[in-house]
C-alpha cells in the first residue's frame, strides 16, 4: 500500500528549509489537488511550496515461505 504525504515547504530569510507534513492521500491526484487548493491561501509568498511525496506503506503481516 502507498501513501502520498502532502509536505509544505519554506525557503527562510537564513537560507535553510522547513518542512511541514500538512496532510495525507490514498492517490496522487488528491494530493496535488490539495496542493494548488492550499497554494491560493499564500499568492505572494514565492519561499512556500507545496509537495507531494510518495511514502511505502509496509503490511504488518510477514511472508513466511
Amino acid at each position: 500500500m502507498k501513501e502520498w504525504l502532502l509536505i509544505l515547504v519554506t525557503a527562510l530569510a537564513d537560507g535553510s528549509i522547513k518542512t511541514e507534513h500538512v496532510a495525507s492521500f490514498e492517490y496522487l491526484p488528491q494530493c496535488e489537488t490539495s496542493g494548488k487548493a492550499r497554494k491560493l491561501y499564500f499568492p505572494n509568498a514565492n519561499n512556500k511550496q507545496f509537495v507531494c511525496l510518495q511514502e511505502f506503506i509496509q503490511s504488518e503481516h510477514k511472508r513466511t515461505n
